[in-house]
């Protein structure tokens, strides 16, 4: 079974580039793409990926999505978010209940 992975971020071309490379990987499998907060828990939702990767630094709140991700109603096993090396992202993600932060 393939490790479903959905992207978020407000960068098209970032997630392309995303969405390609992960798409060489055999074990992997992109369910889904969004570019805003909203993508992000809809899309957790209604996906239950496997991996979230969320840019939290995305314009509309990257960082609000986390705890309605983390919510009751989400199967996402892990979540990650690129705090780009922002201590104060780092702290506020793992504050929301974050199980792994990547740099």
């Amino acid at each position: 079974m393939a490790l479903r992975i959905a992207v978020i971020d407000d960068h098209p071309l970032f997630r392309e580039g995303v969405k390609r490379s992960l798409g060489e990987i055999s074990g992997l499998e992109i369910v889904a793409e969004g570019s805003t907060k909203e993508d992000a828990i809809r899309i957790a939702l209604e996906y239950l990926p496997d991996v979230i990767l969320l840019d939290v630094s995305m314009p509309g709140g990257g960082l609000d999505a986390i705890s309605p991700i983390l919510g009751p109603r989400s199967r996402s096993e892990d979540h990650h978010a690129d705090c780009l090396r922002d201590e104060r992202r780092c702290d506020h993600c793992l504050e929301q209940g974050r199980e792994r932060i990547c740099p």
